[in-house]
């Protein structure tokens, strides 16, 4: 009796499910992560409208009430570890490499297994919080937003990753 593989006429089914995920299929106009249009940006995430905390957190930082902590987290799929930060210098950091992370045009549709993100925790006990699907798209409030420009600020995390795991080598 002849046995036939029929995994291998699910691979174009599985492909093209896979192909419409990624570029958005029946998002309801959503733009792919990867396919902001260049030239959309419009801002800093730090100012998406109607993000009370964002406001607070940039007031606090303008008056020089900075924040009491920051925690940080470069994600890669799960050997990078959270990162407190306490020193005032660190946080001013990260909150201007943050803000230069631009919004690029609408909502985004994002799939990815690896999610980045920083707390600021205000001296007021506000938490202000930035969650990242991937490097390309900011998830605030249950929606998603392309974003760009992130480069300074995975690097300057991912060096207070480093420095923190050399720390706890023995």
């Amino acid at each position: 009796m002849k046995r036939r593989n029929t995994g291998y006429r699910l691979l174009p089914l599985l492909a093209a499910a896979l192909l419409c995920l990624l570029s958005a299929c029946g998002s309801g106009g959503k733009v792919p992560a990867e396919g902001s249009v260049p030239g959309t940006e419009t801002g800093s995430v730090l100012s998406l409208p109607g993000d009370e905390g964002s406001a607070r957190l940039a007031a606090d930082m303008e008056a020089g009430r900075i924040p009491e902590k920051c925690n940080v987290l470069y994600d890669a799929m799960g050997s990078r570890p959270d990162v407190t930060v306490t020193d005032p210098e660190q946080i001013r950091a990260i909150y201007d490499a943050l803000a230069k992370v631009r919004l690029t045009g609408g909502e985004a549709m994002s799939v990815t297994d690896s999610y980045h993100h920083v707390i600021f925790c205000l001296r007021d006990g506000t938490a202000v919080s930035y969650r990242f699907l991937g490097e390309a798209v900011l998830e605030k409030d249950g929606k998603e937003y392309a974003v760009s420009g992130g480069g300074p600020l995975w690097t300057l995390v991912r060096e207070l990753q480093d420095a923190q795991m050399a720390e706890k080598q023995p």
